[in-house]
């Protein structure tokens, strides 16, 4: 009975966690992140803002992944109910040579009812990289937002 009761915990978690959804863009639960946004009601409504990332020739890893979303996730987390889509584009265009603006990170916000935002940062490390494009894009979304209203 403990053997099916991992068994089916096991595949639960896979299917609610990593299988791709077609309501979600086809990522998995994990790579859509929601929030909690109190309504005027008192009562708590979800925001879902979808990060989705693409490494281009950049090795991918756990740990880029998580410095990425927290980096989107901390950049945008007052304006959250305002974005709907952050892509994330990761490249090393020197590939084996290293140089002071080798890695690349390229981030696209999609505000809704607006045109997407997107800014670039180059340094010589990837998640130096990621780290200014995020503060970037924090500024381009304010100010952005600031104008329409």
């Amino acid at each position: 009975m403990d053997d099916a009761r991992e068994k089916v915990e096991s595949w639960r978690r896979h299917y609610n966690g990593e299988r791709p959804h077609s309501a979600l863009g086809y990522l998995g639960s994990r790579g859509v992140r929601c929030k909690l946004k109190p309504e005027s009601t008192g009562r708590m409504t979800e925001m879902t803002m979808k990060i989705q990332i693409n490494y281009g020739d950049i090795e991918h890893s756990d740990a880029i992944s998580e410095h990425v979303t927290q980096a989107v996730e901390a950049a945008l987390a007052l304006v959250v109910d305002r974005v709907t889509r952050v892509e994330v584009h990761l490249r090393d265009d020197k590939k084996n040579r290293r140089g002071p603006d080798d890695h690349r990170c390229v981030m696209e916000a999609r505000l809704a009812g607006e045109q997407p935002l997107a800014v670039e940062a180059r340094t010589g490390d990837i998640y130096d990289a990621v780290k200014q494009c995020a503060d970037k894009l924090k500024r381009a979304v304010t100010r952005k937002l600031e104008r329409s209203s």
